[in-house]
């Protein structure tokens, strides 16, 4: 069974998300949820289970300028994996 961590992003900052990655998320962020619960379902489907980890665009924005990254969904991933685990 494998940790899968998971970006959740709030309403309120969803607008802030879609600045930084304009080609990447959903034009809406209730297709955004369907996606993630799509996503959830899968991983747990697998036999894994997941950690939703709140994310903040500013938070995100510097990880990204500090790794020369540029902001993607894949590094939103790995910004949520790296801060799922420093905060356990």
């Amino acid at each position: 069974m494998a940790l899968r961590c998971l970006p959740i992003i709030s309403s309120y900052d969803y607008a802030r998300f879609q600045q930084l990655m304009p080609l990447e998320l959903r034009a809406t962020y209730t297709e955004w949820l369907i996606d993630l619960q799509r996503e959830k379902l899968a991983i747990m489907g697998n036999g894994d289970v997941y950690l939703l980890v709140d994310v903040d665009p500013d938070r995100f924005s510097t990880y990204c300028s500090r790794n020369g990254a540029a902001c993607s969904l894949e590094e939103l991933r790995r910004f949520a994996w790296r801060s799922g685990h420093v905060d356990r």
